[in-house]
């Protein structure tokens, strides 16, 4: 069997993990691979790691996500703080004046 370490050594690995969105005990049932480990001799760019994500060998039970935490509220700080995301309230919001 090879372990997880090793084969690190030649390609990253995802970790499956329960995501949490909103508040703590809101939580997926289902682990969805989230995090990657990767070493840095085998860093290319993030993107072509994050592109990866879903033909990488997994850890299972690898931790926990935690998405947009702290309500409502927060969800839209969030949103808001990235470059995208005040593009998004703005499409969002036209179409709510509808």
């Amino acid at each position: 069997m090879v372990h997880a370490i090793d084969l690190l050594e030649v390609i990253p690995i995802a970790l499956n993990q329960i995501w949490h969105y909103y508040y703590f005990d809101w939580a997926t049932k289902i682990q969805q691979p989230t995090t990657i480990i990767v070493k840095r001799k085998n860093l290319t760019t993030p993107q072509d790691i994050r592109s990866l994500l879903h033909h990488l060998p997994r850890i299972p039970d690898g931790g926990h996500h935690f998405s947009y935490m702290g309500g409502a509220d927060r969800v839209i700080e969030k949103i808001k703080a990235i470059v995208e995301g005040d593009q998004f309230i703005r499409a969002n919001e036209k179409l709510s004046d509808k």
